[in-house]
């Protein structure tokens, strides 16, 4: 596993893992130490859309703020700590549309995500789930 991690998130130069043996969709087969082609590891970069995506990034954010912010809290409410979540969520997002930076997929991901976390915290108040 540590392996697996220091893979994922090493050096950008050199992605090597002697325990991966198998070629999937995602990640070619490396031999033992080989290194991957210039091509290979393109198609690994860009198929880590998990850890680089921003969707992820505003939900890994949203959620390190609001467990920092009821750190040592014994009264802990979960429709209180989703509230909180949704306004860390949309304020990450605002922030994040109007980042030049960010592309126009990526504000459209971003627009869509949001849609549906209103929708499904309007769902909630009104007693139905969407979530599944």
């Amino acid at each position: 596993m540590l392996g697996l991690i220091r893979w994922m998130f090493g050096s950008k130069n050199s992605i090597t893992e002697p325990s991966l043996k198998a070629e999937t969709a995602f990640v070619p087969t490396t031999n033992g130490k080989t290194r991957l082609t210039e091509e290979q590891l393109a198609t690994v970069r860009s198929n880590r859309m998990l850890f680089e995506g921003v969707v992820y990034r505003i939900k890994k954010d949203s959620l390190s703020l609001v467990a920092e912010l009821n750190q040592g809290r014994e009264d802990i409410d979960c429709e209180k700590l989703a509230r909180q979540m949704v306004f860390f969520q949309s304020q990450l997002i605002q922030a994040s549309y109007n980042d030049p930076n960010v592309t126009v997929e990526q504000r459209q991901v971003l627009l869509n995500y949001h849609q549906i976390n209103v929708k499904t915290a309007l769902g909630e108040k009104r007693g139905t789930s969407r979530r599944n």
